[in-house]
């Protein structure tokens, strides 16, 4: 008899102080119908529990939810109720890691003057408790308000730059902002009428997804329209409808200098004036290396903060829109958006081979409507498809079934609609080995059918003394004599005759040496 955990599946990152479900898989033999608790900790402390009833020879799911408060590393143990009898304790618990970031982000908000759309930015900046906000507003040359300009932006996870740098911004300013730029340090953009655009030029281009390559001072309404891909971007994943009541935003002003998109550069959304989409960049992400930075390049975002009440679904999107640019600019790059593992990297023969997966996006948010499709390549080059199945959370899983033994590879892709998310790609192997140390528990039924089959008996182990006794009266085994008669020639055995004439030379020998003869 034995309770095993065979399964622990959770995402391999999740922020601080959300709910991160785990998924544990319990099988048992000889317990049937008992309740067991399955404890989730943390370092020793209790952080989860739920409980399921067993099912003999079946395994059980069950979700356990905890929410972390500490960021890191964190290793979690999920461990299943210890029964009496069991046959070992050793595969009642296992262990999961999970990568917790901390999503309190330190904030330096630069702005090149006082205006309405900073103070319509400082309000959603200020009103999320997961941001820790500096401000820093240009008064005069070399003057701010709120404090003095710092000697560097070490303490700080991004700059958030509104209009800046303004008019009264000098150079050296703009050249700190930059170097933190370079070596790193995220910026978000929000144009304004009074940015000092030749200044950004010159000063920030080179950092940011788009620069003005001829500066014009003039401005015109235009209306904000997403790009096809930027309407699946993670900038503008929000509960907000999409598409046709954006369209009903209030129009920004667009300058009309000519904008040169970096190369690494994406545009999610343009302008739309009279009803002609620009190929223009109005809301631009950027990618370099580990380093990314946003822009929007529209002023009068205070109008999507004052939205009259037919409006009222659109309350949110400035917001949305600012702390997922926040989010993505922030996030780390070297983290694969698509992972996808076999459960084992060495499977017994019989044993089914299984894949777990996470789908996250570039701001590492989990995706569930991915599509996972998965190629399993043989050691013979056949190729078995296989589709893993939602568990929500980002989480995906799929059942290969039984494989012959051999070496396996196997590639993973991503898609969300037409968009490809990313892949993985891993390794396994099946050999011929015994699944005794998995399985446990002897399977009763199988044995008993057997016996049934081939005229034998069944016994279980605690009643060995009577199925001597059984067996005696079975008639199945019965004492049996037997006669066998063998001739022997000694003249045959030539190898018994030779040794016999050489013992008789060595004892003649010696009686001559001696003289007994």
């Amino acid at each position: 008899r034995d309770v095993q955990i065979r399964k622990a599946i959770t995402n391999e990152f999740a922020y601080l102080n959300t709910l991160v479900p785990v998924q544990v898989g319990v099988r048992n033999d000889g317990y049937d119908g008992q309740t067991a608790t399955i404890t989730l900790t943390d370092n020793g402390r209790m952080v989860g529990s739920t409980t399921v009833k067993l099912v003999a020879g079946q395994e059980v799911t069950s979700e356990v939810s905890f929410q972390p408060s500490q960021s890191g590393l964190r290793r979690l143990t999920a461990s299943v109720t210890r029964f009496d009898g069991e046959l070992t304790h050793e595969n009642n618990q296992t262990t999961v890691a999970v990568q917790v970031m901390d999503n309190k982000l330190r904030v330096l908000l630069l702005g090149g003057a006082p205006s309405p759309d900073l103070s319509a930015l400082q309000q959603v900046l200020l009103s999320d408790p997961n941001l820790e906000v500096s401000q820093l507003v240009q008064k005069a040359p070399g003057q701010y308000y709120f404090g003095g300009f710092p000697d560097n932006f070490s303490s700080y996870d991004l700059l958030i730059l509104h209009g800046y740098p303004g008019p009264g911004t000098s150079a050296a300013e703009v050249q700190k902002v930059a170097n933190a730029a370079r070596e790193g340090k995220p910026l978000f953009f929000f144009l304004s009428q009074q940015t000092n655009l030749g200044l950004l030029r010159d000063g920030l281009g080179e950092v940011l997804p788009a620069k003005p390559s001829v500066v014009r001072n003039t401005h015109i309404e235009s209306f904000f329209s997403p790009s096809a891909g930027g309407a699946v971007h993670p900038v503008l994943e929000m509960e907000t409808p999409k598409t046709d009541l954006w369209k009903q935003l209030p129009p920004l002003l667009f300058n009309q200098s000519r904008w040169e998109l970096a190369p690494e550069a994406r545009i999610l959304a343009s302008p739309q004036i009279n009803g002609v989409v620009l190929p223009d960049p109005l809301l631009a992400v950027r990618s370099r290396g580990k380093i990314r930075s946003a822009t929007l390049l529209g002023a009068g975002i205070f109008r999507w903060r004052s939205l009259p009440e037919d409006l009222d679904a659109l309350k949110e999107f400035l917001p949305n829109l600012t702390l997922n640019s926040l989010r993505w600019v922030t996030s780390r790059q070297d983290d694969k958006p698509v992972r996808v593992r076999s459960t084992r990297t060495l499977y017994g023969s019989g044993e089914a081979v299984q894949f777990s997966g996470q789908v996250f996006d570039e701001s590492l948010n989990p995706i569930d409507r991915a599509l996972v499709q998965l190629t399993i390549l043989g050691p013979d080059g056949d190729e078995i498809p296989l589709t893993l199945g939602g568990l929500g959370s980002g989480r995906y899983f799929g059942d290969a079934g039984t494989l012959p033994p051999g070496s396996y590879t196997y590639r993973a892709t991503a898609k969300l609609g037409e968009q490809t998310l990313g892949s993985d790609a891993g390794a396994f192997a099946v050999g011929a080995l015994s699944l005794e140390f998995q399985e446990t528990a002897a399977n009763a039924g199988l044995m008993r059918g057997l016996a049934q089959r081939s005229n034998g008996l069944f016994s279980h182990a605690k009643d060995a003394g009577s199925f001597i006794q059984r067996l005696k009266e079975s008639g199945k085994i019965k004492p049996t004599f037997s006669k066998q008669e063998t001739d022997l020639e000694p003249w045959t055995l030539w190898w018994l005759l030779l040794t016999l004439v050489s013992l008789l030379s060595v004892e003649w020998f010696l009686r001559k040496r001696n003289g007994l003869l």
